[in-house]
């Protein structure tokens, strides 16, 4: 008697709590549904709190515009740690042993490049108010196994969760920028999405997390949505 009232009086005073006549309350809206999550990648700690990630290397510049919402309740998320890090125009990522693969069989098949001990095309900022950040970057270059992607880590303030995934870029633009300046010598990129290694022939991914962009002087500047557990 006491539960059956208790329950009673909870669920008049938090309507939320009455699943059966509220169901429509407990499912994020479609435009907030979580953002896909792919592999994390060459992740290093320690990046620096930065807007322009640059770092001196040669490429076409993206100024890229990050905004992080709650995917249940759609609203901002100010406070975020969001880390960005991606490739230079020849494929190769700061920091690491970076790896080449065959091309033929996708195995592992040597080092390309040691580059530990350098943080160019790598940084953080935190969110403001409405939820964004804004990096400037370049458009990644091509390496073995791979279409060309931006990685994103974002961190929710209040409770630490972690959402990891990549950020592609339209075919389009892709293809205009390897033909030219710093990309030229590396060449187009001949690993198709049915041979990338991480989406392995899925359209479907490609499609979400590929970046919006628009000319914007002598580069481009995109805008991406990430909605994630806050």
């Amino acid at each position: 008697m006491i539960a059956s009232s208790l329950g009673a009086l909870l669920a008049g005073k938090f309507g939320w709590l009455n699943a059966a006549e509220n169901e429509d309350l407990f499912v994020p809206p479609q435009s907030c549904k979580e953002t896909l999550r792919l592999t994390q990648g060459p992740y290093l700690t320690r990046s620096p709190l930065r807007s322009d990630i640059r770092g001196g290397r040669d490429g076409v510049p993206l100024r890229l515009r990050l905004k992080v919402l709650d995917h249940y309740y759609c609203t901002p998320v100010e406070g975020a740690l969001v880390e960005l890090w991606g490739c230079d125009a020849q494929g190769i990522y700061s920091n690491v042993e970076n790896i080449v693969f065959d091309y033929e069989t996708t195995q592992r098949d040597g080092v390309a490049d040691d580059t530990r001990g350098s943080d160019f095309l790598r940084g953080h900022q935190f969110t403001d108010s409405n939820g964004e950040v804004e990096f400037l970057t370049n458009i990644p270059g091509w390496y073995a196994g791979r279409l060309p992607h931006i990685h994103v880590r974002t961190v929710a303030a209040r409770e630490w969760t972690a959402l990891d995934t990549q950020l592609f870029i339209p075919r389009d633009i892709e293809r205009r920028v390897f033909a030219s300046g710093a990309y030229a010598g590396h060449g187009q990129n001949p690993w198709t999405i049915d041979r990338d290694l991480v989406v392995k022939g899925d359209q479907g991914i490609v499609d979400e997390l590929t970046i919006p962009m628009v000319e914007e002087g002598e580069g481009f500047a995109g805008e991406f949505t990430i909605s994630m557990t806050a």
